[in-house]
Parts: C-alpha cells; structure tokens; sequence
C-alpha cells in the first residue's frame, strides 16, 4: 500500500521553492501545506504550483498543522517544518516524518531540544558525514533529483564561454564568484567570455566587477534560462553542502570544474576538480570549514579547456552520462523505496 505523503511547500522562485515544487510534482502528495513567506523575501507566492494546498502565512499554527496531519501516514519537509510542533504532533498521532536537510541549515544544534523528525533525509554524503556532531539517531541518505524538464540540451564543442552562477550571495562568498572574477581577469588574453548571473549582487562583488572582462547576468525568468549560455561551469565554491547549479550544468550538458571537497568528490570525476586547502571556518548553526580553490591550478585547467575542444567534447559528453544519475527518472524509485522504509519504523 501506498503511504499517504504529506508535503510542506513553499512557493516562491527559490531554491526551496523549486525543490518543493519538484517534489509535488513528481511523488503526487496527499495532501500539502503551502508556508507562505512571499512577504519576507519580497517574491509573488506561486499557488498554481500546488493545487488545492492548505496555504498558511508565517508559521503554522497548532490547529493548521492538525488539519495536515489529518490521514496522513508520512509527512517530509525539506530544511524547515516551518514549526517543529510539527514534528510532535505527527509523533503523537503515529505518523512518520522526514526532514530532508541542509546540514549548515539545521536549528538542533542551537536548540537541541526541538522535536525531531523520525528520519533525518541528507541531500549528499557530506550531509550524511557531519550528522555525527549531534545526537541524529536516524540518518539516511536521500540525493535531491534535477527536474531535465526546460533545460536546454547543449551540444558543447568548445570553452569559449565560462559561467558561473553567482546566484543570491551567501555568507563567505559561498559560489566563490569573487574567485571567478579574479580568475577572468588573469584570463583576459584568452579568446573567451566570462558570464557571472547573480541575483542581487554584494558591494564586494559589484565593486569587483566594474572594469572587469565579465559580463553580469542580473537575473532570469526561470532557473532553466541559466544554463542557456555556457560552455562551461566554473564554482570555485568555498564551503560543502548542496549545489543544485551544479546538477543542472551537467544536465545540460556542461562540465563543472569545482574545488576537490565534499560533497563535489562523491560525483564529480577527479580531473574536473582543482586542489583546495582550509582556510578556516565560521560560525552558522554550527562551525562549517571555509576552503579556498588554488587559484593558479584553476587558471591552469580553464587555459588547457580553452586550447583544447576535443577534451571539452569528451568532458561534455561525460556531463550527459553523469546527469542521468541525477534525474527525477532515475531517483523516483529511490524516493518510493525511501518511503516504504521510514514506514517500517517507529513513529
């Protein structure tokens, strides 16, 4: 029998947002509870992505979340339950839960008493390897599938066009876009073009990119126009955890040249990835490594892409191969069998 899924939405043009969407989507929830933050982050609510959903505004409240839960078997939110009541409340009523979660993102280890989820669902192996820094009983991993759905199928022939999704800036220049730039600049001899698409640009950045060689790409009507220019990827990224940018490069059919770190060495080839050392940390929910690309060795692969097109076509060739792996084709019957397990256990 079928579980009957219960699926905690966001709607707007975020990450979240298009993840959640994916979701409904492709494993057809029961029933769904649509968080509505539209007004913080200042984007319009997509209601048509989820026909039908209970919308609620902020936090759910106990009776919101009482109306979900009502015959539901299982329930999964991803980063956020948008209250953790949530979680209680499933317990008490015999029903499952999952958190599919971003480990950087994850609120137990300033509030350690929270209500947890019956299973902690990590994106990628580097989720999975730092779950051991609290007390997460049930740790699986659940990889995050690329909607092919829109994106653009490249036939790449040659790097003449370097991208770099610079995307709405994290902490510590997370995507490494200040590194991009500066990589543009060393390569201003090269017969190539440089793109940075990024949201809502830093001072940082904006000031790095007045006088460069790059050309900024200040946003796009929908996630797959990112991956219509490029021939190539470049995410001197400077911390782990989830890149769906990447995963939707190769699903173009581009290769993506990032820093030799988790969670990039669990399904990048080796020669795509350029050496990193630790430069650090900071201080998120809880102390996350900051790594900085060598940036000599990253010049050093982008020249021996731009001069040589028949490694670019096979490296291009090999992002096709990769991207299969990712799909929500290949990944729906990881999700089914996922499911079924969490209904063996204990509430």
């Amino acid at each position: 029998m079928t579980p009957r899924l219960g699926l905690v939405a966001y709607g707007t043009a975020t990450g979240l947002g298009y993840q959640t969407k994916a979701i409904h989507d492709h494993l057809r929830p029961a029933k769904t509870l649509l968080i509505d933050l539209s007004h913080r982050k200042r984007l319009p609510l997509h209601t048509e992505w989820f026909p039908g959903a209970q919308t609620v505004r902020d936090a759910p409240t106990v009776q919101d979340i009482a109306v979900f839960l009502d015959g539901l078997d299982v329930v999964l939110a991803c980063e956020t339950p948008g209250s953790y009541a949530l979680f209680d409340q499933a317990r008490k009523r015999g029903i499952r839960s999952i958190l599919q979660h971003n480990f950087e993102f994850l609120d137990y280890f300033r509030d350690p008493w929270l209500s947890r989820p019956t299973v902690f669902a990590a994106p990628s192996p580097w989720n999975v390897h730092r779950m051991d820094q609290g007390p997460f009983p049930i740790v699986w991993e659940l990889p995050v599938p690329v909607d092919p759905s829109g994106i653009l199928q490249r036939q790449v022939t040659e790097a003449r066009t370097f991208l770099h999704i610079g995307g709405r800036p994290a902490a510590y220049d997370r995507n490494g876009t200040l590194d991009f730039i500066y990589l543009a600049g060393r390569c201003r001899d090269l017969d190539a073009e440089w793109v940075v698409t990024c949201q809502s640009p830093t001072e940082d950045i904006t000031r790095a990119l007045r006088g460069s060689n790059v050309t900024l790409v200040a946003d796009m009507p929908e996630p797959a126009d990112l991956y219509r220019v490029g021939d190539v990827m470049v995410l001197p990224r400077r911390f782990g955890g989830l890149c769906m940018p990447a995963r939707e490069a190769v699903t173009a059919g581009m290769p993506v040249i990032m820093p030799r770190i988790e969670p990039n060495t669990s399904w990048l080839p080796p020669e795509w990835l350029v050496p990193a050392t630790l430069a650090g940390s900071f201080q998120a929910k809880t102390s996350i490594d900051l790594w900085q690309t060598d940036m000599q060795a990253l010049e050093a692969l982008v020249r021996r892409l731009n001069a040589d097109p028949g490694l670019v076509q096979e490296w291009a060739k090999d992002a096709r191969d990769i991207a299969t792996r990712w799909t929500w084709d290949a990944l729906l019957p990881v999700y089914r069998t996922f499911l079924d397990r969490v209904m063996e256990l204990r509430p």
